[in-house]
């Protein structure tokens, strides 16, 4: 207990201080470091102290004792660690909300009987259990990746006790110690795919606010937004760019000729030629010119670009 202890506390001062600041939601990153510092620094502590007592008790080998308490403790670890770190008061609503209970344990029911049939007719089962367990860290997100696997872990362990399987095959295969290993990876990939899911959907949506909020402000300022690439000479244009310049809607990209076209004939020249001395490097490009409108009114704009070189 007290190495378990200082083990605990050990980890939790390294993840606060070095990992995850109080209050920040965690991120596949901050998942992967705390792993490693819960198993090179805080669990072999607790192994060296927890070989010392039992050394002191016993008459066991030093070294033996170490491996397996540090094996112990790293597959809980991995079984437990980032479930336990996942969850959040906030998270306990949906104990309050009946079609969410009811789609985790139909799931939970789904995922067990999976994992079930695996383990009496297929050789390898937890490398398809992973699979099962992944498709639900797509669809509902790390902590519920990680709490049902957890939990058909269990199930089979009592399935086990209570003689309705039998793993001993399993286990005859990786041993004990492999078995417990299997199981733990089987728990820790989805959990940590689900992280990354997670992660990916909340840059998806922030890129989004952020185009959102752009394209509202350049609408509210009468502003478009367009970019030329020097190398294939495609010209990329928003719609608010379309509008200024009267082109068809479905115009998203063309050549420098779709702009020029509207250039008023007069400043044409003088146009191309300061957008040709900014693309070369010589100045930026900043310039005020006139297009024609279909109606045959003229439009005054002001056009400033930025030359962008890898």
């Amino acid at each position: 207990s007290l190495a378990n202890g200082v083990e605990i506390l050990l980890a939790a001062t390294l993840v606060r201080r070095f990992v995850l600041p109080v209050g920040r939601a965690p991120g596949i990153q901050n998942a992967l470091q705390l792993l490693v510092l819960y198993v090179l620094v805080a669990a072999p502590v607790s192994t060296l102290l927890a070989a010392l007592v039992v050394r002191s008790s016993f008459d066991t080998g030093l070294l033996a004792v170490m491996g397996n308490w540090w094996l112990g403790d790293t597959i809980g670890m991995l079984l437990l660690g980032l479930p336990g770190l996942l969850l959040r008061r906030e998270h306990l609503h949906y104990l309050r909300q009946p079609r969410q209970v009811a789609d985790f344990l139909l799931t939970f029911m789904i995922l067990a009987l999976i994992s079930y049939l695996l383990m009496r007719h297929i050789r390898f089962p937890f490398v398809y259990a992973i699979v099962a367990f992944t498709a639900v860290a797509f669809r509902d997100g790390a902590l519920r990746a990680g709490l049902h696997a957890n939990l058909v872990v269990l199930t089979l362990g009592l399935l086990q006790l209570a003689g309705m399987i039998d793993l001993s095959v399993v286990a005859s295969q990786t041993g004990a110690k492999g078995l417990w290993a299997a199981a733990a990876i089987t728990c820790l990939f989805p959990t940590l795919m689900g992280l990354a899911v997670e992660n990916l959907r909340e840059q998806q949506a922030a890129v989004s606010s952020l185009t959102e909020r752009l394209h509202l402000a350049t609408r509210s300022v009468g502003m478009g937004v367009w970019d030329w690439n020097l190398q294939t000479h495609e010209l990329h244009l928003d719609s608010q760019t379309q509008q200024l310049y009267e082109l068809d809607r479905s115009l998203v990209k063309g050549d420098l000729d779709v702009w020029l076209v509207r250039v008023h004939p007069d400043d044409r020249a003088r146009t191309e030629r300061e957008l040709r001395a900014a693309t070369a490097g010589l100045a930026e490009y900043n310039s005020e010119f006139r297009v024609l409108r279909q109606d045959g009114s003229v439009r005054h704009l002001h056009a400033a670009a930025l030359s962008v070189r890898d």
